[in-house]
């Protein structure tokens, strides 16, 4: 089996651990009120959003993968064009948020932003057919980041103060 499959495997499964975590940070999050702060919604829908985003793409890739076995090539454009669809949109509601003043990860939002936005150039590059040589491994990196944008979000959820009365 492709190493590339078996490593997106891996990914798949901890994407979805981790999306298993909403529910511990639904707990964390509680507040008196019953409702979440701006920041708090925010960190959770960049924990699920880029979670279940690398489960997907994860999974579509290993999908496409197998489907175009013998065009293994086709196969990462198509991912890389997926991935940076789903960069892009995560990337900008990021954007959105820090620029509210409403970002779930206030420190490392401009960070996050901008290796989104380089992760999503990279992507709709490659999957323009521009640097085949290095089709998969972006990819991978670009799908590695979005468990690592998970964590962020997460432990921005675990660090967040309780409101004061």
């Amino acid at each position: 089996m492709n190493s590339y499959v078996v490593l997106l495997l891996a990914y798949a499964q901890i994407a979805a651990t981790l999306t298993g975590f909403i529910g511990v940070v639904f707990v964390l999050g509680e507040r008196s009120d019953g409702r979440l702060s701006a920041k708090e919604s925010s960190a959770i829908f960049h924990l699920l959003y880029s979670a279940l985003g690398a489960l997907f793409l994860s999974l579509v890739a290993v999908l496409l993968l197998v489907a175009l076995a013998t065009n293994e090539h086709l196969a990462w454009r198509l991912a890389n064009a997926l991935s940076g669809v789903v960069h892009s949109a995560g990337a900008g509601r990021l954007a959105l948020d820090a620029r509210q003043g409403q970002a779930g990860f206030n420190r490392a939002s401009l960070p996050a932003m901008s290796i989104g936005f380089t992760v999503m150039t990279a992507n709709f590059v490659i999957a323009a057919g521009y640097q085949a040589t290095v089709e998969a491994p972006v990819f991978m990196f670009a799908t590695l980041w979005a468990l690592g944008i998970t964590v962020i979000s997460f432990v921005a959820l675990l660090m967040a103060g309780r409101p004061t009365k």
